[in-house]
């Protein structure tokens, strides 16, 4: 799939979560647009697991757990976004959680994080 085609089907599987399941993940919706209002939906690929958002440089499955990435999980009930700066697989270098209003200002960490290849 290119990258176009998977941020799209990325909306797709958080509007089904919405629509179908009645998560409250419409944040991670607005994110995506913010994301990409900085064009950064040219540049990162998308994954998701269930309602987490995993931003990296690769599309092939063993690039993206081998390098950088970015995993953000919007949690409802405390209406914050948890965003783990992962390097490698199993390495979570930052973990910890972000208001949804100012989800914006962590958007340059992420894009120097996930750049951030050997």
């Amino acid at each position: 799939m290119t990258r176009e085609e998977l941020w799209k089907e990325n909306i797709e599987n958080y509007l089904e979560l919405i629509d179908k399941y009645k998560w409250d993940q419409e944040p991670i919706i607005e994110l995506i647009n913010k994301l990409e209002n900085y064009g950064l939906c040219k540049t990162f690929y998308p994954s998701n697991s269930h309602e987490s958002l995993v931003l990296s440089m690769f599309n092939n499955y063993k690039e993206r757990f081998d390098n950088p990435r970015v995993i953000i999980t919007y949690v409802s009930l405390a209406k914050s976004f948890n965003i783990k700066f992962r390097d490698g697989q199993s390495t979570i270098v930052y973990d910890y959680n972000c208001e949804s209003h100012l989800i914006e200002n962590e958007i340059d960490k992420m894009k120097n994080w996930v750049s951030n290849i050997d």
